[in-house]
């Protein structure tokens, strides 16, 4: 068996199109960005960051590495041009980075935060939603977004409050301008990107899987798979009892008929033992061997 974590599409444009969510959520009034108050300062450092973003892509790649070493300031200056910062105080919804991650500042989760829990959350999250399915390409008026799931339509079991508090998915587009509630918008050029940090490709939830062996069916087109049904589905395949407590389902469609009838799945109950919110967890050197793992893939 084959799989990928993620599929692939489209770019919507820079950081996987994170500077369009921040900007919609500026429109809705959600968000709002913290702007330095020194003026010189402010001023200042625009002025060194634009120079260095005209000049750098001009110069010899040998020049380059040198500027970087002798002024080191102009580096740090474009960088603390383009940085989002949020002011806390006037922001109910942010994103920071991860591509469609949307959280919402509540209070008591969230070292400054403004949403209060319960009747205030759904309604923000509501309006999230409903304000990007509504998203259309300036030019062709098409829809931008897809799908807007909330955490718990993406997720489910015990950790399911680590999840952010819904995602945008955009459509395979590449975005110059949107229209929000009849306006369009444009992003800053200091929020575009530069075209060498540009990626033509994004991710996407959905992925391929590829399966050959004994007793799979060939040329059978496997619809609806999920992550979840790898695991039941290579043990189904191994002849072992797949356990009850997995989220997932075995990929009876991905086996021949005789297969089937020859090996019928079998469902068994295993003790997960105490943990967190009772559920198995790691010993120590358990999650040792993990980290140094993770490590070796460069996730860590």
């Amino acid at each position: 068996m084959v799989m990928s974590d993620h599929g692939a599409g489209a770019s919507p444009g820079a950081e996987d199109g994170v500077p369009w969510i921040r900007l919609v959520l500026e429109e809705l009034g959600l968000a709002a960005r913290k702007v330095e108050r020194d003026a010189w300062r402010r001023t200042s450092r625009g002025a060194v960051a634009a120079l260095y973003r005209t000049l750098n892509p001009r110069l010899p790649r040998g020049v380059r590495q040198l500027a970087k070493r002798w002024v080191p300031s102009a580096r740090s200056a474009v960088k603390a041009s383009i940085t989002y910062q949020y002011d806390w105080g006037r922001t109910r919804a942010f994103c920071m980075g991860a591509s469609g991650e949307v959280w919402l500042n509540v209070r008591g989760r969230e070292p400054e935060g403004i949403v209060e829990p319960g009747a205030d959350y759904e309604r923000t999250r509501d309006r999230i939603r409903e304000a990007f399915l509504s998203l259309r390409d300036a030019r062709s008026g098409e829809p931008v977004v897809e799908a807007v799931p909330f955490r718990e339509e993406a997720y489910q079991g015990p950790f399911l409050e680590r999840a952010p508090d819904l995602f945008i998915r955009f459509r395979d587009v590449v975005i110059s301008s949107l229209v929000l509630e009849g306006k369009v918008l444009r992003l800053h050029r200091q929020s575009t990107g530069s075209p060498k940090e540009l990626k033509s490709g994004s991710h996407r939830p959905d992925g391929l899987v590829f399966m050959s062996g004994d007793g799979v069916a060939s040329g059978v087109e496997l619809e609806g798979a999920r992550l979840v049904d790898l695991a039941p589905t290579i043990l189904y395949w191994m002849r072992r009892p797949v356990p009850s407590y997995m989220d997932g389902r075995v990929l009876a469609a991905a086996f021949t008929p005789d297969h089937l009838a020859a090996n019928p799945a079998k469902a068994v109950t295993v003790s997960l033992g105490t943990g967190m919110n009772g559920d198995a967890s790691y010993t120590s050197e358990e999650e040792a061997l993990v980290m140094e793992r993770l490590r070796g893939l460069g996730y860590v």
